[in-house]
């Protein structure tokens, strides 16, 4: 019972109220999933999680009245195995993805963004502009939403960030250039590995191809 009131504690309730002009938020999952949550002290609580990429947040649905929660302090969280897949609290509210690729310890950021498609116009017509980002938050009961301000059509952007894990300090990298440079005397190979086998760092599965190559080259 002293567990479970300190669970609760962790949570605080988050709105699903649709408004007018709203953009819903993105989820990793298509659907919620089972996960288990442990906290630093060891213990444990299941429910059914999924992660917002769009503001980085971890939200579970509770068991009681189905609502969606999110986590209210996650720096009290360790890791949340979400249908066997790891996510690490690293910093404020965001969980990065942990995936052991070889002898690697890879991270993923998942984020993303709104980009705008153009205004609807006259008779169908779309004006497009090149307008990223931010696009203006409401508030309700605590819940964050993201809200048109225009007849605007937008689409997600991933903007995911990519991580390997070394000597306990996770170190970024964005292209074959810059994970080239995390082995040293090995960089060319690395290059060349990637040139052959036409790899596309836009791609997730030819990352953790070319992180899995690199893993014979850690000491």
């Amino acid at each position: 019972m002293k567990n479970k009131y300190y669970f609760l504690l962790l949570f605080i309730l988050t709105s699903t109220t649709v408004f007018a002009q709203q953009i819903e938020t993105k989820f990793i999952f298509d659907e919620f999933k089972q996960g288990k949550l442990v906290n630093k002290r060891g213990d444990t609580y299941q429910a059914l999680f999924n992660y917002d990429i769009i503001n980085q947040r971890l939200m579970f649905i509770s068991a009681a009245d189905s609502t969606i929660l999110e986590i209210a302090e996650p720096n009290e969280v360790s890791y949340i195995n979400i249908d066997g897949r790891i996510f690490e609290h690293i910093k404020g509210t965001s969980f990065y993805e942990r995936m052991n690729i070889g002898d690697c310890v890879f991270y993923i950021q998942w984020e993303a963004k709104y980009m705008s498609k153009g205004k609807k116009g006259a008779y169908g017509t779309t004006s497009h502009t090149s307008a990223v980002g931010s696009i203006g938050m409401i508030e309700n009961q605590g819940g964050q939403f993201l809200k048109l301000t225009t007849a605007e059509d937008f689409e997600v952007k991933s903007e995911n960030l990519y991580y390997l894990k070394m000597k306990n300090n996770l170190k970024r990298f964005y292209s074959a250039d810059s994970l080239a440079k995390l082995f040293k005397g090995h960089e060319e190979d690395i290059k060349e590995y990637v040139k052959k086998n036409n790899l596309d760092f836009n791609n997730l599965e030819n990352i953790k191809a070319v992180v899995e190559y690199c893993s014979q080259y850690l000491k």
